[in-house]
C-alpha cells in the first residue's frame, strides 16, 4: 500500500493534533492491514511537498509522526520519499536540526543524517528525497500515483 500525504493541504492553524494523530494511525491500521505478507509486508508513504508553504509545516505533527512511525510501525514502513521538496523546506531543517542537536548540512542528500535525532537509524534509511521521475520510478510504479506528481 501507498500512502500519499500531498502537504499544501495541510495548515497547521486548521488542525486538532489529538484527532489528526488518530487519523494517521487508522490509515497506517488500515495500510498495515492491506499488506499480503507473502507479497509486500510494508507500506509506502509519499509526501508530495510540491507548492509546499510554510503555512503547512507543521512542526508538532511532524515530530509525532515520526515517533509514531518508529516506536509502532517501524517493520511496516517500508520507505518513506519525500517528493519535490522545494527551497524552502530546507528552512525547516533548521529548526528540526536544533531539537536534534546536530550539526549536519541541510542539503537534501545528507537530510537523513538530520532525522536521525528522532528517528532510529533502521527508519532513517528508510527516507529518501526525490526530486525527477526516474528517481521515483527506482521505488514505485510511477502510474500507482497521481499522474500531476510531476506536473
Amino acid at each position: 500500500p501507498i500512502l500519499l500525504v500531498t502537504a499544501k493541504l495541510h495548515h497547521s492553524k486548521d488542525r486538532n493534533l489529538q484527532t489528526l494523530m488518530k487519523f494517521i494511525v487508522y490509515l497506517l491500521e488500515t495500510a498495515g492491514s492491506q499488506c499480503d505478507d507473502e507479497i509486500c509486508d510494508n507500506f509506502c508513504i509519499v509526501f508530495d511537498m510540491k507548492d509546499f508553504s510554510m503555512n503547512s509545516m507543521d512542526y508538532q505533527f511532524v515530530k509525532n509522526l515520526i515517533w509514531l512511525l518508529s516506536n509502532y510501525y517501524p517493520e511496516r514502513l517500508g520507505i518513506w520519499l519525500i517528493v519535490n521538496p522545494p527551497v524552502l523546506f530546507s528552512g525547516c531543517w533548521v529548526i528540526i536540526r536544533s531539537w536534534c542537536n546536530l550539526s549536519a548540512s541541510l542539503h537534501p542528500t545528507r537530510v537523513v543524517r538530520i532525522w536521525a535525532g528522532w528517528l532510529d537509524e533502521n527508519t532513517a534509511k528508510k527516507v529518501i528525497f526525490i526530486s525527477k521521475p526516474e528517481q521515483l520510478a527506482e521505488y514505485i510504479r510511477l502510474e500507482a500515483l497521481p499522474r500531476n506528481l510531476f506536473l
